[in-house]
């Protein structure tokens, strides 16, 4: 199945490289998950991430996704 996801911050690193800024880019993935999408692209969950699915910020790696859906994650920032 395939979903959609944009990857912002310092995790740019984990889209492909001709992907523009802010764009998504699309991700075949055996289990159907936000982890799964996570596993896929190898983001290091020790990191901190922010996560959205079409736009909703959502907590759960175990959230069934459908083909199409939007995951977008940020990595969590510090500033000051």
């Amino acid at each position: 199945m395939e979903v959609n996801v944009k990857t912002y911050a310092t995790f740019r690193k984990y889209s492909p490289p001709d992907t523009p800024m802010g764009e998504s880019f699309k991700v075949n993935v055996d289990k159907e998950t936000v982890l799964g999408v996570i596993e896929k692209l190898g983001i290091p969950l020790e990191k901190g991430v922010i996560l959205m699915v079409n736009s909703n910020r959502i907590t759960d790696l175990n959230l069934k996704l459908n083909a199409e859906d939007v995951v977008v994650i940020f990595p969590l920032l510090g500033g000051g």
